[in-house]
């Protein structure tokens, strides 16, 4: 996680105390209350995407923000160089966070390979994916060419992002084909549509998000430090489960595996002097190695499955054909069923 670029102490609009961190894309806002009870949760969280600072008289500066709604804050420095400060960084990482995003935008409007799955059947396809800037649309088709016509699915009534196999059409899939961390959903009121990048999947994801925003009804978003947690925790979700642990238990074994190691607890001291923090991890099995293997596992047993299944519908087949071919139109008689009191002359029985 990058270092934060400024933090301290302000005073809010109504003159209570507050706690400041600068960090990336977003601006924290502790209490005084939150930051003495060391909760670590902040009780606002300023998005920078689509934000402004402005500098005001008696050493106050004015942040306005437009996600996920439209909102103002105004914070007091304890002079007029802090406030300075104060803005200019901001300033800084506002800028920064345009570039980057604007990044991400064109990465969509070049568009790649990703995979599409099924509304009705969670089966997948493969096509080509990209984002029509004046439409607000998303298109894709087996390739961007002019000769094809594209499938195309309007934005502008879109409500949010998902990110992970979190919605049902995912649920529904007997086994994933992709990997955790490459899936997200774009929520509509009446339906979703879910796909899966394997590459990119920031710039899709994030870059999405921040261009829905004001284009559509989006109010779902999530910060770039949040898309990283859960990203983090899909990968440790998949390890655990491929051990057969919970991703708790998983966690806390590999944390205490950690608390062992000599390289980890020396680069953390020096994180605490103020440092650099500088771990190279020893992984027995990089998260998405062992996904593909489990997935590659998952594929062998499906084949295996069907194949048993061919063999068994081709007995099954094979014993009705012999069963068909072998039946009579009526039985003999036998010794048991014999009658010798009845004698049969075609089809009437005459008294013997």
């Amino acid at each position: 996680m990058a270092k934060a670029s400024q933090r301290g102490w302000l005073l809010s609009k109504n003159g209570e105390q507050q706690f400041l961190v600068l960090r990336g894309s977003t601006l924290r806002v502790f209490s005084a209350e939150t930051k003495k009870r060391k909760i670590g949760l902040p009780d606002v969280i300023l998005r920078l995407d689509y934000a402004e600072v402005e500098a005001l008289t008696g050493q106050r500066f004015e942040v306005r923000t437009q996600t996920p709604s439209k909102a103002s804050h105004v914070f007091q420095a304890k002079s007029e160089e802090k406030t300075r400060e104060w803005v200019m960084n901001l300033s800084q990482h506002i800028a920064e966070t345009k570039t980057r995003f604007d990044q991400y935008i064109q990465i969509l409007t070049e568009g790649g390979t990703a995979y599409k799955y099924n509304y009705s059947n969670s089966k997948r396809m493969r096509r080509h994916f990209w984002v029509d800037l004046q439409k607000v649309e998303l298109c894709w088709s087996k390739a961007k060419s002019e000769g094809e016509e594209p499938q195309m699915m309007s934005l502008r009534d879109s409500v949010g992002l998902i990110y992970g196999p979190m919605t049902t059409t995912f649920q529904r899939c007997e086994s994933l084909e992709d990997l955790p961390w490459t899936c997200f959903s774009i929520l509509f009121s009446d339906r979703t549509l879910d796909m899966a990048v394997p590459s990119q999947m920031e710039s899709w994801f994030l870059g999405l998000q921040f261009y829905l925003i004001g284009r559509s009804n989006c109010v779902s978003c999530i910060t770039e430090a949040q898309f990283v947690f859960r990203r983090v925790y899909h990968k440790l979700s998949t390890s655990a489960h491929k051990h057969g642990y919970t991703t708790w238990v998983y966690l806390t074994s590999r944390v205490k595996a950690l608390g062992q190691d000599a390289a980890f607890r020396e680069a953390l001291d020096q994180a605490h002097a103020g440092g650099d923090f500088t771990y190279q991890a020893k992984c027995d099995v990089d998260p998405t190695t062992e996904a593909l293997d489990a997935k590659a596992e998952r594929r062998a047993a499906r084949a295996e499955r069907q194949k048993l299944r061919q063999k068994k519908d081709s007995v099954t087949s094979g014993e009705k054909r012999e069963s068909a071919e072998g039946q009579l139109l009526f039985a003999p008689p036998t010794r048991d069923s014999w009658d010798p009191r009845v004698l049969w002359d075609g089809d009437r029985p005459l008294p013997g």
